[in-house]
């Protein structure tokens, strides 16, 4: 087939090129028309649409907290007795208000908040049936989880490190902050304020090293302790996670970045779907919950029992304190495997009626399952 090659002999003619130029300004105009009046009727009728689609919303909620109730109910409440935990540590283990800042402490109560905090918005996800978003949120819980049984176990020094590192980021945001603070219409840092913060940052490289650059140069010194041939490795998560006996949780971990990052797996891989099912999931869908749902609340206990191992106070204070959050913790500690237990159970049973129903419309949008099919 030779190519189209309209030179100076096989150009349209003048009367052509006209016709052509008044097909065109046609179809503007009728695609014009048609985008007014579709949007016209959006705005006209947007009250009603937004009402059956939230009718429609409510019921599927309501469906899907019928199917995972029992562990959905558990998971609140794993969430009420780590947030009972977190405000019962910052009263009684607060150090005084003439003691020296405590890093440790500050790391760990902040964490720990950041955790419940994280755990909500998973529930949240849950409860509206996104159970990819709720797992891409796990991944920050359980992020945070490690972090903070890392700093628990390897004590003040390592906490300090940690909060400082913190002026490094910050300079760093600074920098790309500045760089296109015009082309967002946002005020540049001023000339003091961006060079406060670049002090901060030559502060901590001069106390700590040029190296203390790198993402988890806090956590280096620790981490040679434990094991003298990581000088010079290229530090990551993964070490933090085998520091805290949690490496395990890697395959998870990433499969929950696949909800993150926009690969080639994102568009194929979606918890909720599934790949012999011929539909795009482009909503909620009811199933896969049990994943993001049961690494949750093991991830929140994590966190949580990170505050077990901070020492403050007179020995015999710190012991009639710990045994209260001891209990608390342990109260919590069999509310998440009691949860984690009843997500595989529902999910379980959500898979055999998938199973059952793989001919049929696929049994993922909440509905009760048919309990006969038409002859």
């Amino acid at each position: 087939m030779n190519n189209m090659n309209l030179d100076a002999d096989n150009s349209l003619t003048s009367e052509e090129q006209k016709l052509v130029d008044e097909l065109v300004a046609q179809i503007r105009r009728a695609m014009g028309d048609t985008a007014q009046r579709f949007g016209t009727r959006v705005i006209r009728d947007g009250t009603q649409i937004l009402r059956g689609r939230r009718l429609r919303m409510e019921g599927f909620q309501e469906r899907l907290y019928s199917r995972w109730a029992l562990p959905l109910d558990c998971y609140e409440l794993c969430l009420y007795v780590a947030q009972g935990c977190g405000d019962y540590f910052n009263r009684n283990f607060h150090p005084g208000a003439g003691a020296e800042e405590d890093h440790q402490f500050e790391t760990l109560i902040r964490l720990q908040a950041g955790a419940v905090r994280v755990a909500g918005e998973v529930y949240a996800l849950l409860l509206a049936g996104f159970p990819s978003g709720a797992h891409a949120r796990w991944r920050t819980l359980h992020e945070i989880a490690v972090t903070a049984l890392f700093i628990a176990q390897e004590g003040k020094e390592t906490a300090e490190r940690y909060v400082h590192h913190r002026f490094v980021k910050s300079y760093e945001d600074a920098v790309q902050y500045q760089k296109y603070a015009g082309k967002l219409n946002e005020k540049p840092f001023t000339e003091d304020e961006f060079q406060r913060i670049e002090a901060d940052c030559k502060a901590v490289l001069a106390r700590y090293g040029r190296e203390f650059r790198d993402r988890y140069a806090w956590a280096v010194p620790a981490l040679l302790r434990r094991d003298a041939n990581l000088k010079g490795a290229k530090i990551g998560f993964e070490h933090l996670q085998r520091a805290v006996d949690v490496p395990h949780w890697t395959p998870y971990h990433r499969m929950a970045s696949h909800a993150v990052h926009p690969s080639a797996t994102f568009v194929r891989f979606n918890l909720g779907s599934r790949e012999d099912i011929p539909v795009i999931l482009a909503g909620p869908s009811n199933a896969d919950l049990a994943d993001p749902g049961q690494g949750a609340v093991l991830s929140l206990t994590k966190a949580t029992a990170a505050l077990l191992t901070f020492e403050s106070g007179s020995e015999i204070a710190q012991l009639n304190q710990r045994v209260g959050l001891s209990a608390m913790i342990t109260a919590l500690n069999a509310l998440a495997e009691f949860a984690s237990r009843e997500f595989i159970k529902v999910h379980k049973q959500l898979e055999k009626e998938i199973e059952a129903e793989k001919n049929n419309p696929p049994n993922i949008s909440g509905r009760a399952p048919r309990t006969q099919r038409a002859t």
